[in-house]
């Protein structure tokens, strides 16, 4: 039995890769400073919807389903190969759906074609829609619901009709991937450390990241915000963000601010993942989640704001975000 697969696969933003194991925070920047700028200009999203255009060939609804979790196992699997310094794996935040469309031979049927063949009694668990000025006819199934009992009813009511052309099966939705750095691949001896995210304070366009020990310190931060910021609303912020954090907070606490990280889409979601410490280096490692099926044009700048205790960073001397 003759079948075609068109995997539509919208590839992900493209990370860069790192060569080696001893990195420097300027290696690390400079790969960010890549990364960054292909994803403002990547419009491109990530796998895998998986479309079989069975070409008037019957399918194997099992077979099928089966090959669509393949073609998502297999896009992570190259992910992985070429990133070893990131971990990726699919968060989907919906449960996937088989989506079906006959293509038909006119327009304005659409709505005839469903009532001649009693689509809405013979599917009641289907979505259906009428796309009457593109020809097509759209059923949506629950994936569960998607039985090869009723695929082969789809099949006889195609080829039981000229008006109808192909029927074009396909998977949408249970798909979102997500990356992270991979801890392991810049030091061997990481530890993970408490840490609380908080609510982000305003950062330089072009800061840097940093540890805050002080009330000292911290006062000079926001005084050095108040130079790069100077319309009324940001210096009002400024000064209410200086009562956030006092003596006592900084007596068994310090403030990492790390810098802004940016991604090509503001439907794009980032979160600290974890911190760690390896020597005289701490780490904030940011995850990534792709929106699923695309996301916005705009762009997507964040830093994050994070509390760890002065014991758990006594000893260090560079801070590191590693996204």
């Amino acid at each position: 039995m003759r079948k075609l697969f068109l995997l539509l696969l919208c590839l992900s933003t493209v990370l860069s890769c790192i060569s080696c194991n001893d990195i420097t925070a300027d290696e690390i920047a400079k790969q960010t400073d890549e990364q960054t700028r292909y994803e403002t200009t990547d419009t491109t999203q990530f796998p895998p919807d998986t479309t079989q255009q069975t070409d008037n060939e019957p399918i194997d609804v099992a077979e099928f389903i089966l090959d669509w979790e393949k073609s998502i196992e297999n896009y992570l699997d190259q992910k992985r190969k070429e990133h070893p310094d990131k971990l990726f794996f699919n968060e989907p935040d919906d449960e996937p759906f088989v989506v079906c469309y006959y293509t038909l031979k006119e327009k304005n049927i659409a709505d005839s074609l469903i009532a001649k063949h009693n689509m809405k009694i013979l599917f009641p668990h289907a979505v259906i829609n009428p796309l009457s000025s593109i020809k097509m006819i759209m059923l949506k199934f629950a994936m569960e619901d998607f039985t090869q009992g009723l695929y082969d009813k789809m099949e006889e009511i195609k080829n039981a009709d000229p008006l109808i052309e192909t029927l074009i099966v396909g998977v949408e939705g249970g798909v979102r991937i997500a990356y992270l750095p991979n801890i392991d691949y810049y030091c061997k001896d990481a530890k993970a450390i408490e840490h609380i995210v908080l609510s982000p304070i305003l950062v330089a366009e072009d800061s840097a990241d940093l540890i805050i020990r002080s009330r000292e310190e911290y006062d000079r931060y926001i005084d050095q915000m108040k130079s790069s910021y100077n319309t009324d609303y940001h210096l009002e912020l400024l000064e209410k963000q200086r009562d956030l954090y006092d003596n006592a907070f900084f007596a068994e606490n310090a403030l990492i601010v790390t810098r802004i990280i940016t991604r090509g889409s503001g439907s794009i979601k980032l979160s600290v993942n974890n911190v760690y410490t390896s020597g005289d280096k701490a780490y904030v490692v940011v995850k990534t989640v792709e929106p699923g099926g695309g996301g916005t044009a705009d762009m997507k700048y964040q830093s994050f704001s994070i509390s760890v205790k002065q014991s758990d960073i006594a000893n260090i001397n560079e801070l590191i975000t590693l996204d």
